[in-house]
């Protein structure tokens, strides 16, 4: 019996997929919830980020980009940073996009490769310039917005790393890409 709800669950990629960005928005959440605080007015340093890759790395598009908005704004609702919420689900889907292009367009089974290394960095990049304009509009000046680049480097850089080992880890699975 529950061999047969597998197999049918299996044929129909859409349930395991929404599943999967159900289970990847929840990462992303308690991955962002759980944050390192800066000794200064930029906030804090999470690596929910690296969860986005991952799961931008092995779900289409759609699934991908929803986990990604999804993860991020529930992590702003529950940590109270609720004027946060629309700026985040945005930004935290384009934040996805790079990968999902370079992994529907990629040969690579793999999900650590120097071009998703370049791909978080560029997501990085994308997730730095959009929180400076979002931080702009919630502070009301660009001066305040430019005190927050300090921390959101630092959350780029160890995202990335956090990416790269659990990537890493989940190559040696053999576990497909979808």
């Amino acid at each position: 019996m529950l061999r047969a709800v597998f197999e049918i669950i299996m044929k129909n990629r859409k349930t395991v997929y929404l599943a999967m960005a159900a289970l990847f928005a929840a990462l992303t959440a308690a991955l962002t919830t759980v944050h390192l605080p800066l000794p200064s007015e930029a906030g804090y340093v999470h690596f929910g980020d690296a969860m986005i890759y991952i799961a931008a790395s092995l779900l289409p598009a759609p699934y991908s980009l929803m986990a990604a908005a999804v993860g991020g704004a529930m992590a702003d609702a529950i940590s109270g940073f609720i004027n946060w919420v629309p700026f985040t689900f945005v930004i935290k889907a384009v934040n996805a996009v790079p990968f999902a292009l370079y992994h529907k367009y990629s040969k690579h089974k793999k999900i650590v490769t120097w071009q998703a290394f370049t791909m978080s960095l560029i997501s990085g990049i994308i997730t730095l310039v959009l929180y400076f304009f979002a931080s702009w509009v919630v502070y009301g000046t660009a001066a305040g917005a430019l005190a927050d680049v300090p921390g959101s480097l630092v959350q780029a850089g160890g995202s990335t790393v956090i990416f790269m080992i659990i990537g890493s880890i989940i190559d040696r699975t053999k576990i497909n890409r979808g």
